[in-house]
């Protein structure tokens, strides 16, 4: 986490009984951004990544007989906070933290239980199967991520019987549809890879259980993924193909029953603010939905987290009748089944999918007289298994070397020598085109170093390697890269020909005397 601290509130939310607007509500016409628009994106997904990683491993590492839940829900979430908030600690209107309230759901309790200080709380004991469910996001690009553990389990001892069974479905389950995660792929086969493997282990996925796409500030985006669907809900649930650049939150869960989840008397704590607006009655209920738009804004949230949580329980009511907030309730499946749960959140790159969150996992410590017997989910997973980056290996292929962020800037240049530039000398040598990079400002911002913005661009341009950039000089080429390439000619020639500008000209004036005072500029 140490790379974290390198790298790179809100306005007040109006008092009143309308629902106020918040930086976290952005228009998403105008202000969502995706990893295809902003090249930093992407830095800030895997940075929501790695916390969220972190985070969950800090969790787990509590699991033990005798952990009391609510104490790894509070821990789970306060770790999320501190890691956030050590990332663009310069950057006053970057929004970060909590994506997803931690959850820790035990044995046949399925998923969403973190309990108030008022509610009932449960201790964890030997042979538990508990599963942490929790998302950090870093301006909006969230990240999140689930994991199953038995308690008191070791890697001496194999875990047999139904937990095995459940444990190495899930696993699989959620390697087959990572294997799938590619541009084209339609949602209906993930549904039914998951299927497919949990039958395999004589399982039932969570009826209904959707996996969904993410959007800056957005954790159910347009597309999903639902799993073991009923007859009304496959007629009902739209089919969509996945697109690159995409980021999905890829969620299993895995029952040793029938998959049946129903809600029982645990009470709801968790909830998400929608964009309704109603007139609230109650002074309660005005107070608790201007602390989450202030706090939260659209993210999900725990009532335990809030200011006052007795105060906040008197307001939920009202809010969710008018449709203001929406809740997570916590489900269970039988008393006597057990439920496992995998998830991981994956961009959709041209390189290959590409998976931020999600631990590794041992199946050789599980044993399971059930097995996966269709051939082409067997070939699918031992691709997705081999897809993973081996630094050992040193006989990867071109396009797997790459970065992401190269990929991206190589997109970008493309569109950019397809445009008509606007300059007035086609055959201007690109360094002087790039010049007003230089001069965008009368007052550069600290720290990005403009001089390799324009460096790395002309490499690019001329076909050349490009040397990485600090995610703080990302950020802004990412910003210049959309003012400046309406204003840059890219023509198809690389590297560009000689130009000679005419003699006694302010160009050619221009040109020998920055020639002169860098190497940099000479034009070739």
């Amino acid at each position: 986490m140490s790379n974290m601290d390198k790298v790179m509130q809100s306005e007040a939310a109006k008092d009143g009984v309308m629902i106020p607007n918040n930086m976290a509500d952005k228009d998403t016409d105008e202000q969502e951004e995706t990893i295809a628009e902003d090249l930093v994106a992407i830095q800030k997904y895997k940075m929501a990544g790695e916390i969220s990683n972190f985070v969950i491993q800090g969790v787990i590492s509590q699991c033990v007989a005798g952990a009391l839940v609510r104490d790894l829900c509070s821990l789970g979430d306060r770790l999320v906070l501190e890691e956030t908030a050590k990332v663009f600690k310069k950057e006053k209107d970057v929004k970060k933290g909590i994506a997803f309230p931690t959850c820790v759901s035990v044995n046949n309790c399925v998923c969403h239980f973190s309990p108030l200080a008022s509610d009932t709380d449960v201790e964890l004991n030997d042979g538990d199967v508990v599963k942490i469910d929790l998302g950090a996001h870093v301006d909006g690009f969230i990240a999140s991520v689930a994991h199953t553990v038995v308690v008191g389990s070791s890697p001496s001892t194999q875990i047999t019987g139904r937990k095995a069974d459940i444990l190495l479905a899930a696993h699989y389950a959620s390697e087959a549809a990572f294997g799938l995660m590619k541009s084209g792929t339609e949602n209906q086969a993930v549904t039914n890879v998951v299927q497919t493997v949990a039958e395999g282990f004589q399982c039932k996925p969570i009826i209904g259980m959707l996996s969904h796409q993410l959007k800056q500030f957005e954790i159910n985006g347009e597309k999903s993924i639902i799993q073991n669907p009923n007859e009304k809900q496959r007629k009902e649930h739209e089919k969509s193909t996945f697109e690159l650049y995409e980021v999905y939150a890829i969620d299993v869960l895995i029952s040793s029953g029938e998959g049946m989840a129903k809600e029982m008397d645990t009470h709801t704590t968790l909830f998400k603010k929608n964009k309704e607006t109603y007139a609230l009655n109650k002074k309660a209920s005005r107070a608790l939905l201007k602390e989450v738009n202030l706090k939260c804004g659209t993210m999900p949230f725990c009532l335990r987290n809030l200011e006052d949580e007795q105060k906040a329980c008197v307001g939920v009511p009202e809010c969710v009748s008018h449709k203001l907030l929406e809740p997570f309730p916590v489900l269970y499946e039988e008393p006597n089944e057990i439920v496992a749960q995998f998830k991981f959140t994956v961009l959709l790159m041209p390189n290959g999918p590409q998976k931020i969150t999600g631990l590794s996992f041992d199946p050789t410590a599980f044993q399971s007289e059930n097995s996966i017997t269709d051939e082409e989910v067997k070939k699918l997973i031992t691709s997705s298994t081999r897809s993973k980056p081996n630094k050992k290996n040193p006989e990867t292929t071109e396009v797997a070397k790459k970065p992401d962020w190269l990929m991206i800037l190589d997109t970008k240049i493309e569109e950019l020598r397809a445009m008509k530039g606007v300059d007035d000398s086609p055959n201007l040598p690109l360094d002087f085109q790039l010049q007003s990079l230089h001069e965008t400002r009368s007052a550069p911002v600290q720290g990005v170093d403009y001089a390799a913005i324009h460096g790395n661009i002309l490499a690019l341009m001329r076909g050349e390697e490009p040397k990485k950039l600090d995610p703080g000089t990302m950020a802004k080429f990412s910003q210049l890269w959309q003012l400046h390439k309406q204003r840059i000619l890219a023509l198809p020639e690389v590297p560009f020909p000689e130009f000679q500008p005419k003699a006694g000209s302010a160009l050619e004036s221009k040109m020998e005397s920055t020639e002169q005072n860098s190497e940099n500029w000479s034009a070739d």
